[in-house]
């Protein structure tokens, strides 16, 4: 008895190991992958809320809960739940499933609803949590604190405006009691009721624009729109009780313009920026041919002007309250770029190019100037010159980069001195791995100004720079060059606008990224402080990856007034889940999405290939969870430019629409291969083809690879990488070019789908080729796929529609007609309605398409019919 037990035991353990193995992800699932999204945090950081979807489990979840204690709750819904918080964070509000708006107490838990609010378009809650309930019908305005629970109304209201920081609203009255009143308008305090009644003539009728405040919260201003087309533009004078007015037709308002809309107070508060709009004439009928003529004089594109808005004259000015005095900033040849402190950054230039041709165009120079928004005086900065340049945070210099001699120059404001500000500095300054024909003439922009613009903070491609604007001060790498010395990256973990201002002895919290092992985690630096910064945590995860990321950047959430963040953490085989933390060392995980652990997944391994210049290189191998070293597997290469930053990153199963999605192809029992590509300048087919079939020869030396059964798939210019590697190469036993070029002569000459010409592609950027063709035709011959289309011995599969506004159809025929009438075994699929990508139904029937045919070649599986009819 017990010898038949041994028997039998391996039998059993096998049917069990049988029953127990994880499906795989077919068509059943998907479109049906989880998603977290509308992630909020209350403002010390004690509680954050998200929505959850699950298609597979057919139902959507709001979820509050605590960020440091146990306590969760979930709120089931058919639709995702807005929600938000507010009042010295006890309370939350969200559109529960009983369709009204819901209030919770966070201390206590206690929910109430408020009654007449039925979605969020009904009400206005502040962040101190002041609630505002208007109802339309009876014209009643009800205001209450919900913390403290006060509560006022105002009668004959029929809308109103909140200020951006919550504490006071612009109130229009009624018809009915602006017949008793001369006041039809009212600014109120929303802490005591305070009221500040405005007249702003015979608006009875009056539509309100949007109105702001200048930095003290001391004036106010907005526009009164009559019915008839007349306006007021409205000043209070909040602590005079002042009111100004300028009324249409001011004599001060420029002839034959009005005020079309106010733009932002300067930093004094003496002036407003206005848009003066041209008042429109009468059109007058055209007659005779219509015809547009091109003409080599023309600054622009036909193409590309017709593509643009109608121009209306719209131009900014400046309105000086106390003088009464208006001054037009922008005419027809100028253009105010941006507003900082009391300055105005001006570029005039004699007639506008479009952007893409700013490398070549005769008319690309332009003129540099900043205009004092408190006296109007003008200092030139710069003529004739193509840099880029931008003001600083409080508006005292202009910085720019000078890509001829590589280096950043500030220039003062109300001098026009220029100083090289990087002199003393040794680095590059372009992006990393950026091997485009253009990369020298791009650059990052300044980061963050000090405090009173004493300082600038910089990127290089690995570390961090403080500069002085005035070039008094030798420079200092705030990161002490440690990310050069470790091959890593550090820049800022929350997303930096323009205008940023620190403190000089501000702790950073800098993401690092590790270039080699593609470690990602966070180091702490204060900015008054030398030395190296320091580590808090590196991990083979991915958090926020910010170094020029194929993917979408998640940046940690802080909460408005606490050290305290969720973030995002990550990898190839981890969900991104939701974390909390406050000092960046550990980490309170506070989801537990793992869709992934119910089906056969997939591995990821960082590989180093050589290329055959002898370089390193890198790419990254999934392979199938349940991977068997016995068995022999098939491969398919997948490219499009440098991917193997995406180590760490997880990949969310979807359809393919274009590229293939990797989890579904892994899953079902294929390897995966994303080799980087390193690019020579006029020889982009040729580093393709180099260095896909370097890594090629690689991995087909393993022995669980069988190298019969290789295939390669891109899209887009990715698919154009695919056309060159069946031209090129016979390696591969199947290829799919989804949307990929084959003709760049043809190609070089075409437009976008906003009219620009596509030269600068070639000339500047991805199509990499440096020159036009008039200058160097055999680069254009060497690089174009169609020219050795006869050499083509892999089957192929094209996909490309007819509403591709990027690359256009023509482009696959071509390839396609061609190999066609050479007699190679190809097809194409054309999908109507859709563009670029594929999305939706189509993309389903893609997929299931590109299945089939990769398992016909790559799995000896049967042809489908579509791929053997006649």
């Amino acid at each position: 008895m017990k010898t038949r037990f041994m028997l039998l035991a391996p039998a059993l353990l096998a049917c069990l190991l049988s029953l127990a193995q994880k499906p795989v992800l077919d068509s059943a699932v998907w479109e049906k992958w989880p998603d977290l999204n509308y992630v909020n945090i209350n403002d010390n950081g004690s509680f954050i809320s998200y929505t959850v979807s699950e298609p597979m489990l057919q139902k959507t979840t709001w979820v509050l809960q605590s960020t440091e204690a146990n306590w969760k709750r979930v709120f089931e819904t058919e639709k995702p739940i807005g929600s938000g918080f507010a009042g010295n964070n006890k309370l939350v509000f969200f559109n529960s499933s009983r369709e009204s708006i819901g209030v919770m107490d966070l201390d206590s838990k206690n929910i109430t609803y408020i009654p007449g609010a039925v979605s969020f378009a009904d009400i206005t809650l502040t962040k101190n949590g002041t609630l505002l309930l208007l109802n339309k019908q009876q014209h009643l305005l009800q205001v209450k604190d919900l913390v403290s629970g006060k509560e006022f109304s105002k009668g004959h209201v029929e809308t109103y405006q909140l200020s951006e920081d919550g504490k006071n609203i612009l109130v229009k009255y009624d018809s009915l009691m602006s017949e008793v009143a001369l006041f039809p308008l009212a600014l109120i305090r929303l802490a005591d009721a305070h009221t500040w009644p405005i007249s702003s003539g015979d608006y009875s009728s009056a539509i309100l624009g949007r109105f702001i405040w200048n930095a003290t919260e001391q004036k106010l201003a907005f526009i009164a729109r009559a019915t008839n087309g007349m306006y007021t533009v409205v000043y209070a004078d909040l602590l005079s009780n002042k009111l100004t007015y300028l009324k249409a037709g001011a004599s001060v308002i420029p002839d034959g313009y009005v005020v079309d809309e106010l733009r932002q107070w300067n930093a004094s508060g003496s002036g407003l920026l206005v848009t003066l709009q041209k008042k429109e004439g009468k059109s007058s009928e055209k007659k005779g041919v219509a015809v547009d003529i091109w003409s080599f004089a023309d600054a622009k594109l036909q193409s590309r002007l017709q593509s643009e808005p109608t121009a209306k004259e719209r131009y900014a000015a400046i309105w000086w309250m106390d003088s009464n005095k208006v001054m037009q900033l922008e005419n027809a040849n100028t253009r105010l770029w941006e507003v900082k402190g009391d300055y105005a950054l001006m570029i005039y230039s004699e007639r506008g190019v479009d952007v893409s041709e700013i490398y070549w165009n005769p008319y690309r120079l332009k003129d540099i100037y900043v205009i004092n928004l408190n006296t109007g005086n003008q200092t030139v900065i710069q003529r004739k010159t193509e840099s880029r340049f931008k003001l600083s945070a409080g508006g005292k210099y202009v910085i720019s980069y000078d890509a001829a001699v590589g280096h950043f120059f500030c220039y003062t404001t109300h001098t026009g001195g220029r100083v090289n500000v990087t002199t003393a500095i040794k680095t590059n300054w372009n992006q990393y791995g950026d091997e485009e024909p253009g990369s020298k003439m791009r650059t990052l922009d300044a980061v963050a100004w000090l405090d009173n613009d004493s300082g600038v903070l910089l990127y290089d491609q690995c570390d961090i720079w403080q500069v002085d604007p005035a070039g008094k001060k030798a420079p200092v790498n705030v990161t002490n060059y440690y990310g050069k010395k470790h091959n890593m990256c550090f820049r800022f973990m929350t997303k930096q606008e323009d205008g940023v201002v620190l403190r000089a002895d501000t702790s950073l919290i800098l993401c690092a990224f590790n270039r080699n092992n593609k470690e990602n985690g966070f180091f702490r630096k204060k900015l008054s402080e030398l030395g190296d910064p320091a580590l808090l945590t590196m991990q083979p995860k991915m958090f926020c990856v910010i170094d020029n990321p194929t993917f979408i950047v998640t940046y940690p959430m802080r909460a408005a007034r606490a050290d305290a963040f969720v973030v995002t953490r990550q990898s190839a085989t981890e969900y991104p889940n939701l974390y909390f933390t406050r000092d960046f060392i550990t980490f309170r995980q506070l989801t537990t999405l793992e869709p992934e652990k119910a089906f056969n997944w997939m591995t990821a391994e960082l590989l180093t290939v050589k290329g055959v210049d002898g370089a390193n290189g890198q790419a990254v191998m999934y392979k199938p969870e349940n991977f068997d070293s016995s068995k022999k597997y098939p491969v398919i290469f997948f490219y499009y430019e440098k991917k193997s930053n995406e180590l760490h990153l997880y990949h969310r199963v979807d359809k393919c629409t274009g590229d293939i999605n990797i989890p579904i192809f892994v899953s079902n029992g294929y390897v995966v291969v994303t080799p980087d590509i390193h690019y020579k300048i006029g020889e982009v087919s040729k580093s393709a083809v180099d260095w896909v079939t370097s890594c090629a020869k690689m991995v087909s030396g393993y022995s669980w690879i069988d190298k019969t059964r290789m295939g390669i798939t891109g899209h887009s210019f990715g698919g154009y990488e695919t056309n060159c590697l069946v031209t090129h190469s016979n390696m591969f036993r199947a290829a799919c070019a989804a949307a990929g070029m084959c003709d760049l002569m043809m190609e070089y000459g075409g437009l976008w789908f906003n009219g620009s010409s596509k030269q600068e592609y070639y000339d500047l950027r991805r199509g990499g080729l440096g020159k036009p063709f008039w200058e160097d035709k055999q680069a254009f011959i060497q690089n174009s796929p169609i020219y050795e289309v006869k050499n083509v011995a892999t089957p192929m599969l094209l996909v490309h529609n007819k509403n591709d506004k990027a690359v256009p159809f023509a482009q696959s025929v071509s390839f396609f007609t061609a190999l066609r009438r050479l007699g190679k075994p190809v097809w194409m699929l054309q999908y109507d309605g859709e563009g670029h990508s594929i999305l939706g139904k189509p993309a389903m029937d893609f997929t299931i398409r590109l299945f089939q045919f990769f398992d016909h070649y790559l799995k000896e599986k049967p042809a489908p019919l579509w791929m053997t009819m006649k």
